[in-house]
C-alpha cells in the first residue's frame, strides 16, 4: 500500500469485513480510513485515540476493536466503514466503550474467535487475557432473527 501525501506512521492495518475498506492504525492515535483500490489518499480520519493504536479487530462493518500504547482496549464506530445504513450514520466515530484493558501495557494483539464470544489480547506485560464480547455481537444477531423472521 502506498500513500501519497502528508507523511502518516502507520501500526496495523485491517481490511472490512466486505472488503470494500482498509483501516490504518497510527502511531498518532489516528484511525486512517483508505477506500480499497484507492490507497493514494486517506478518505476519512477518526482522531480520540490519546496514544498510538497498535493492533484492530472489526466487531462488524461498522464496528472495530483497537488496542493502543495506554495498554486500553476501546470499540468505536467509524462512519463510512461499510455501504450500508445503519446507526453508524447517525453517531458518526462514536466511542462506545472500553473492553478491557493491560494496566500501563502497550497492547500487541487482539483478535475475536470464530464464535465471536472471546477476544484474546497480548500485551507487554507477558500476559494474554480473554474477554467476553458475545454482548457486542447480539444486537447484529438480533438484526439477523428480525430479518429472517420477516422473510418467512
Amino acid at each position: 500500500m502506498h500513500h501519497q501525501g502528508p507523511t502518516i506512521n502507520l501500526e496495523t492495518a485491517d481490511p472490512s469485513q466486505k472488503g470494500t475498506k482498509v483501516v490504518c492504525g497510527s502511531q498518532e492515535g489516528i484511525l486512517n480510513i483508505f477506500t480499497w483500490g484507492d490507497f493514494g489518499d486517506v478518505s476519512d480520519r477518526f482522531p480520540g485515540h490519546p496514544n498510538s493504536i497498535d493492533t484492530m479487530a472489526f466487531i462488524d462493518d461498522d464496528t472495530i476493536a483497537t488496542g493502543s500504547m495506554d495498554g486500553i482496549i476501546r470499540f468505536r464506530t467509524a462512519r463510512g466503514l461499510s455501504d450500508r445504513g445503519s446507526l453508524v450514520q447517525i453517531h458518526p466515530n462514536q466511542l462506545l466503550g472500553v473492553i478491557g484493558q493491560h494496566e500501563d501495557f502497550p497492547i500487541e494483539c487482539i483478535h475475536i474467535n470464530g464464535q465471536r464470544t472471546l477476544m484474546a489480547s497480548c500485551s507487554h506485560d507477558s500476559t494474554v487475557k480473554f474477554w467476553d464480547v458475545k454482548e457486542l455481537f447480539e444486537k447484529d444477531e438480533a438484526e439477523e432473527m428480525e430479518v429472517s423472521e420477516g422473510a418467512q
